[in-house]
């Protein structure tokens, strides 16, 4: 019985420090699953503030994109009117080349005969214009003098009574601006190429970048690309036609118009310098479209017409 007795009292000892050592563990693990929920909630959390982070960061970079663009190209009514008036100095350029004739200055060097009648141009109003100008010619003129009231009218009305900001740069009018220029795009493109074939493929090209301002959204980093890729297409026949000094010349001029109105380094009248840098491009662009050989037919027949005839 004693040594009954004693086994029990040890097998009872032995029950209790290995109960104790189970607690002991069941602890632990009892405090390392604690641990584990703590850290994989903690883990959870953060990647939730991630995506919280990079939900708020989205819509800042959507903002920059119109909102903060529009803000940081306010302009005051006075410098609007101005963005409106040095328009008009290409407009009256474009008229001046066609009716003074100045495009039928020509070094051809063929006999000149008297042409007949039907082809000729005689008005009191304009003498000096004796013929039709050329295909080219037209194209650029008549593009330039279409786009010319668009912009006038955005920049002299709606800009002036919008406020600033979205309202402006979503307005119809500022769309129909923007418009008007890859409407004049492609016919420039003919008025450089003499290419029917070339201004189709820029007609196609502009329309989708005409179709792009009309939609919802306004994207400025999109359509400042479409401006450009639309002049470097008009241009670029310049270099076809072995003009590289033409080339070079407009794009010396661009290159200077186009910082002024990205970066705008002097504020509210960067646009209206912009303006007035452009104005030498037209010139050099129908000096260039009357030399095309498509161009050359007419000319010869202006010459014609302008001869004198026996009464």
């Amino acid at each position: 019985l004693a040594s009954f007795g004693s086994g029990t009292h040890i097998s009872c000892r032995s029950q209790v420090t290995m109960n104790g050592t189970m607690r002991q563990k069941a602890t632990l693990r009892r405090q390392n699953t604690t641990e584990d929920i703590k850290q994989f909630t903690s883990e959870v959390v953060d990647d939730i503030s991630i995506l919280k982070l990079e939900d708020s960061i989205k819509p800042t970079k959507e903002k920059f994109d119109t909102a903060d663009f529009a803000n940081g190209r306010n302009m005051s009514p006075l410098q609007e009117r101005w963005n409106a008036l040095t328009m008009l100095p290409s407009a009256f350029y474009c008229i001046y080349f066609l009716l003074s004739g100045k495009w039928e200055i020509s070094d051809i060097e063929e006999d000149i005969t008297l042409a007949t009648n039907d082809r000729c141009v005689k008005s009191s109003l304009f003498p000096n214009v004796h013929a039709m100008p050329p295909l080219p010619v037209l194209c650029i003129a008549l593009s330039l003098l279409l786009h010319n009231p668009l912009s006038f009218l955005y920049h002299w009305r709606y800009a002036v009574l919008l406020p600033p900001g979205l309202p402006r740069i979503e307005h119809w009018s500022r769309r129909l601006d923007t418009s008007g220029i890859h409407f004049s795009s492609a016919f420039i493109a003919y008025g450089t190429s003499g290419s029917l074939t070339y201004f189709v493929l820029n007609a196609i090209y502009n329309a989708v970048c005409i179709r792009f301002q009309f939609e919802k959204k306004i994207r400025p980093i999109r359509n400042r690309t479409c401006l450009l890729v639309s002049m470097l297409a008009y241009t670029t026949p310049i270099i076809w036609q072995g003009n590289k000094t033409c080339f070079a010349s407009i794009w010396s001029i661009l290159a200077i118009a186009l910082w002024m109105f990205a970066a705008y380094p002097i504020g509210g009248w960067s646009h209206a310098a912009f303006h007035v840098f452009w104005w030498f491009v037209p010139p050099l662009l129908l000096e260039f479209a009357c030399s095309l050989p498509v161009s050359q037919d007419q000319i010869l027949m202006a010459a014609r017409c302008s001869m004198p005839r026996e009464e």
